[in-house]
């Protein structure tokens, strides 16, 4: 009997079986790669498209030098879609309420103090939820001067 024979067809049989396997195990790995970079592209896109949908108006009655009287904002949600909240000067301050400030919408906001009132400008940044993430949208940032 001729063994070499038997002995070669194994090793053809296990050669082929493991490139096979490694060729599906290479593919799924590709198909998951592929599958999180879409997803990724996707929403950055979303993001900058909210975004750019995003208006609002703000008027001011800063009097930071009266004592007497009350400093406040009236914003007005201009854009497309419901701002979260605001960022001012970099602070965690919520403006809008507890469901954001929904377009066409108007908020008075009185919390000038809270948003260091040693300062004569104030910047805010509006936020927008998506799939329950906050995303700052810093190309809609507002200087307001007092």
């Amino acid at each position: 009997m001729n063994r070499k024979g038997v002995s070669q067809a194994v090793a053809w049989v296990l050669l082929v079986g493991l490139s096979i396997s490694l060729t599906i195990f290479v593919g799924v790995w590709l198909q998951d790669q592929s599958k999180d970079a879409i997803e990724g592209i996707v929403s950055d896109s979303e993001i900058k498209g909210r975004c750019s949908n995003v208006y609002f108006s703000a008027e001011d009655n800063c009097k930071w030098n009266d004592p007497d009287q009350i400093d406040n904002i009236t914003f007005k949600n201009t854009g497309s879609f419901t701002i979260s909240k605001f960022k001012c000067n970099g602070d965690d301050n919520v403006i809008g309420g507890e469901g954001g400030l929904a377009p066409g919408e108007k908020y008075v906001w009185q919390g000038l103090s809270t948003c260091n009132s040693n300062i004569q400008s104030i910047i805010l940044v509006p936020f927008v939820k998506i799939e329950n993430e906050e995303h700052g949208c810093a190309e809609r940032t507002l200087t307001i001067n007092c």
